[in-house]
């Protein structure tokens, strides 16, 4: 069997003090746009990966969610368009594995900026992922004669050290 390259799923963590906000902000929002909520208070920790966009775990009364928002400072514009992820994410949550979009808030006065919230995907067992999305189906050297052969593949999982798709 052929090694497979694997990344350790990060965990949530501390929230850095630059990327802070206070939580409580955003609770009214929350209940008002996810139907069946938890009462609680409301828990928030960072990942401490990601290219650009800030990732929070929100926790609600024992409900996991995602907070995903830009960075603060100049963006360049079309960049780091939360809404757009938004609607991609509700777009593809019928057809694929991905997680459920709950609400998007363009309300800049919450947070510094507009967010979205989604569902927590939980791996079970000690989870790794391999990711090598594509690949070509023709040795052609021109991408753009490629284009028409690139076939996603899908991801593997290494669960608990077993392979699966």
């Amino acid at each position: 069997m052929t090694d497979i390259p694997t990344v350790p799923l990060d965990s949530a963590g501390a929230v850095r003090d630059e990327n802070a906000f206070d939580p409580q902000a955003i609770l009214p929002f929350l209940q008002s746009r996810i139907p069946g909520l938890p009462d609680g208070p409301l828990a928030l920790r960072q990942f401490p990966g990601g290219a650009s966009n800030l990732t929070y775990q929100l926790t609600v009364g024992g409900r996991e969610m995602i907070l995903r928002r830009p960075p603060s400072g100049t963006k360049a514009k079309g960049a780091h368009d939360m809404g757009r992820e938004f609607r991609v994410l509700a777009r593809l949550n019928p057809h694929f594995a991905c997680p459920k979009p709950l609400a998007y808030c363009e309300d800049t006065s919450l947070i510094g900026s507009d967010f979205y919230v989604m569902d927590k995907l939980t791996p079970h067992g000690d989870v790794t992922t391999y990711n090598n999305f594509y690949e070509f189906g023709t040795d052609k050297s021109d991408p753009a004669e490629n284009a028409h052969t690139l076939k996603p593949r899908p991801w593997t999982l290494v669960i608990d050290g077993e392979v699966g798709k």
